[in-house]
């Protein structure tokens, strides 16, 4: 199989497919008129962006940096990022009315969208590969 190489633009698109998604998502609750599954969403989806977006700001410096003192950031990162998630998990799922499935379901958005994205980048390039070869008649 052929290396398959994504594009510097890839982590922007995710991120505005995912942005997207999630507000269509958030405004699909409002009309069934539940805040606690609207909250859910809402701070599930942005968890989920969050996440991914110092994901790969933590990326962009590892590249950026000599070896020893990238790995030395990225452990850093990694442990002051989960040390804040759990924090803010706490607080959510102690402190305010949410409901859980549906704020996990909105923290798997940005995943699911890159899932998707490289499906459809698969897919098409399985169809112009299959359209060159030509029908077999």
């Amino acid at each position: 199989m052929k290396e398959f190489h994504l594009d510097e633009g890839f982590p922007r698109r995710v991120f505005c497919t995912s942005l997207a998604l999630a507000a269509v998502m958030v405004l699909g609750s409002t009309f069934l008129h539940s805040f606690p599954l609207t909250l859910s969403l809402a701070l599930g989806s942005g968890a989920s962006l969050a996440l991914s977006g110092v994901l790969w700001w933590t990326i962009l410096r590892l590249a950026s940096r000599n070896k020893q003192a990238a790995q030395r950031f990225f452990l850093l990162v990694s442990v002051l990022k989960y040390i804040f998630l759990v924090g803010v998990l706490y607080f959510i799922f102690h402190y305010l009315q949410i409901i859980p499935a549906a704020f996990l379901a909105a923290i798997g958005l940005v995943p699911m969208v890159i899932v998707l994205k490289l499906s459809e980048m698969v897919l098409i390039s399985y169809l112009k590969k299959s359209a060159r070869v030509g029908p077999k008649i």
